[in-house]
């Protein structure tokens, strides 16, 4: 009975995980100035990047550096650099492919590594950093990430919403975060706020696409004009997605 719950266990666990890598890229540009982003790659037709990258193997989304991220403004940053290892723990839960996708296309995001050039703060203990995130993570690798959401109205860090885990095999995971009750009140619920919308989302989709594909249909066979799809009639509104929606 056992090993038959540890194979459910098992195949569970193997059908959220993903084979990608994730690393974050850091550019200066004489007419663009600073610029970020985060580049997804795949192997095997990986379903992340099916999902993610229209089929292709790897792609990228741009990240936000907001204005107050770089000052004693921030206490998030702050906190990062000095005491996150007693502030987050990372869990085994997996982020779906589907609620990550909504994120990065919907969110304004970044990533901070252990050695961002953001950690004025503690600047010359960044090997130790290191080792705290791998600690968070429990793996050893320089490619570890924390994943915070940018509040776009203030342009400042709102919160802590994953740690990006790569283990030895280079391979990276979303994992959801719990947060120490001495440092904040807030709920480890985010994921499952962020799945509520990609559901609402997703509903509200079908919803006008069935409703203007009843539509359609209706205008052509009244002989008022023959239309191939709804999309060709500009009448379901795309989600604010780059990938394909396979539901």
């Amino acid at each position: 009975m056992k090993f038959i719950l540890l194979l459910i266990t098992f195949f569970l666990n193997t059908q959220i995980a993903y084979s990608a890598q994730f690393k974050s890229d850091l550019k200066f540009d004489l007419l663009t100035g600073l610029s970020k982003k985060l580049i997804i790659t795949c192997d095997n037709q990986e379903q992340l990047c099916t999902e993610l990258c229209a089929k292709q193997d790897a792609c990228h989304f741009e990240e936000t550096l907001c204005a107050d991220c770089g000052t004693e403004k921030s206490q998030e940053v702050h906190m990062i650099y000095n005491q996150l290892d007693n502030y987050i723990e990372a869990t085994s839960q997996i982020v779906s492919s589907h609620d990550l996708g909504y994120f990065l296309n919907n969110k304004k995001f970044l990533t901070i590594s252990y050695d961002f050039f953001l950690n004025y703060f503690n600047p010359e203990s960044s090997s130790d950093l290191a080792l705290v995130f791998n600690n968070i993570c429990k793996t050893q690798s320089v490619n570890n990430l924390i994943l915070v959401e940018i509040e776009e109205q203030k342009n400042t860090i709102s919160s802590i919403v994953g740690a990006i885990c790569t283990d030895e095999h280079g391979f990276s995971l979303l994992r959801n975060i719990t947060l120490n009750s001495n440092y904040s009140t807030e709920s480890d619920h985010y994921w499952r706020k962020i799945n509520q919308e990609y559901n609402i989302a997703i509903s509200t989709f079908k919803l006008r696409y069935d409703f203007n594909l009843l539509k359609t249909n209706n205008l052509t066979t009244s002989n008022t004009k023959s239309v191939s799809s709804p999309e060709s009639l500009n009448l379901v509104p795309k989600l604010k997605m780059d990938y394909k929606l396979s539901h």
